[in-house]
């Protein structure tokens, strides 16, 4: 029953920080189940990882040598919002007192985590899954549409990673920006790499610089810039109006996302694709396909997982939310 929870909730970014080479192994090896593990044995090791790794939670050794290094990684762990755990083959008052002073809700004697400790940090994950999807549909995407609030739970409880891509279909003005916004703050993504492309916007002859960048020199007029795709790096690319994009573009931004490595324009240095990519359109695919417009590979590679937002005619509980929303 343990695997099967697991499954069915949200992967995890979970940080280790743990001295004992055996009992960090066996912790990992426990762990993996609930999602991406990362280690760490040191305070140096800890704050890198913390710095580059968007993480959803940090379990500690309190004791990494001496315990100031253990409370600086719940500190850090606590500027960055990130939920932590702490670890210890001592039970010190003081320590617990100050762990909890730095937002550590979880304090584990060692063995007793080993023990049950999917029953403890199962139940912990999943009371998270269950709060953070509260809030999404509490504070963000408004919807009281039974079966848009499933379609979109199965999304948000599944493994987002950026190898998934994701769809949104549905008319002008239901919120297709929104929600690509929302999934991508779900996800732990900030404003910094929330790269929002409205492919209708550009001139035709410009949408592949504005999406790859460009070098001083390319074209007439280049400047060094960086691309759609380099902004979004290590979050979100949503590509708004993806029908309107020209098949020649098509072509090379299919290859982009099969390769993982695009070029600026002009340039010679590979760039490692690492974004999600969000597209979104008003248009009819099928029918755009059917006249030759979109690629047929284009499309299979960019649907991923599809979301239809039906049009507001048919969510009349949903307007007064959103012209909330929007105040």
């Amino acid at each position: 029953m343990a695997m099967k929870a697991s499954m069915e909730t949200k992967r995890w970014n979970i940080l280790l920080v743990e001295d004992e080479k055996y009992f960090l192994n066996t912790v990992k090896l426990e762990l993996q189940r609930y999602g991406n593990i990362f280690t760490a044995s040191t305070l140096d090791e800890a704050i890198k990882q913390i710095e580059e790794i968007y993480l959803d939670i940090v379990i500690t050794d309190m004791d990494l040598g001496n315990f100031s290094d253990g409370l600086k990684i719940l500190k850090l762990a606590q500027d960055k919002k990130i939920k932590s755990v702490a670890l210890t083959n001592l039970q010190i008052d003081d320590l617990i007192i100050k762990s909890h002073n730095y937002s550590c809700e979880y304090y584990f004697y060692k063995p007793e985590f080993l023990k049950d400790i999917h029953g403890l940090l199962g139940r912990y994950l999943r009371s998270q899954d269950e709060s953070l999807l509260n809030d999404f549909f509490m504070h963000t995407y408004l919807t009281q549409d039974p079966f848009l609030k499933d379609k979109i739970t199965k999304l948000l409880k599944g493994n987002l990673s950026k190898e998934i891509n994701i769809m949104i279909l549905g008319p002008t003005g239901v919120g297709k920006s929104i929600l690509a916004e929302k999934i991508h703050e779900f996800t732990g993504g900030t404003k910094d790499n929330f790269s929002h492309c409205n492919l209708k916007k550009f001139n035709p002859n410009l949408i592949e610089s504005e999406l790859f960048g460009s070098v001083k020199g390319a074209y007439s007029g280049a400047v060094d810039k960086k691309g759609f795709l380099e902004l979004a790096n290590g979050g979100t690319l949503f590509l708004d109006e993806i029908a309107t994009v020209p098949i020649e573009v098509q072509e090379k931004l299919l290859v982009v996302l099969e390769s993982k490595v695009y070029h600026r324009v002009g340039d010679t240095n590979a760039r490692s694709l690492n974004c999600r990519i969000i597209t979104a359109t008003c248009e009819d695919i099928k029918e755009k396909i059917s006249r030759g417009e979109i690629r047929r590979d284009f499309f299979r590679r960019i649907m991923g997982y599809t979301l239809e937002i039906p049009p507001l005619s048919s969510r009349h509980a949903d307007i007064p939310l959103l012209i909330n929303y929007f105040k």
